[in-house]
């Protein structure tokens, strides 16, 4: 009786040591992909800034200084969705002894970041469009 419970104890402190690399993996991309936004916005600030600085008009100037808001806003709407997934996160240690809910966030988890990925490429478009700047 004690083998089968000390089998059963240590198959569940394994699988705790699985979840705690998974959500360290996880953790560690979401950290990656939070680095690369604030790079490329920045360089995208950047950019558009210099461009802006080129423009004749000053109507064109105010459409770049569009384009440029409606990326920030875009980058904001990336970096919620990466705050986000880090709470999602925290629920599943929250919860590290029901799997099937541990499953299910990760699940979400993922959804939504594919989901606010969607969105920021929709928001960039958009951008462009709206401004009409090709750069």
């Amino acid at each position: 009786m004690e083998a089968e419970e000390a089998a059963s104890d240590e198959k569940e402190a394994a699988k705790d040591i699985a979840d705690a690399q998974a959500r360290s993996a996880l953790s560690a991309q979401l950290l990656a992909e939070q680095n690369t936004i604030v790079k490329e916005a920045t360089a995208d600030s950047t950019f558009y800034a210099r461009q802006a600085a080129k423009l004749k008009t000053p109507e064109a100037r105010t459409r770049a200084v569009d384009a440029q808001t409606i990326r920030a806003q875009a980058v904001r709407i990336q970096a919620d969705v990466v705050k986000q997934a880090q709470r999602a996160m925290e629920r599943v240690a929250n919860r590290q002894s029901d799997w099937t809910a541990s499953k299910r966030d990760k699940a979400d988890m993922r959804a939504m970041a594919d989901e606010q990925k969607l969105v920021l490429s929709k928001a960039k478009k958009d951008a462009d469009d709206a401004t009409g700047l090709y750069f």
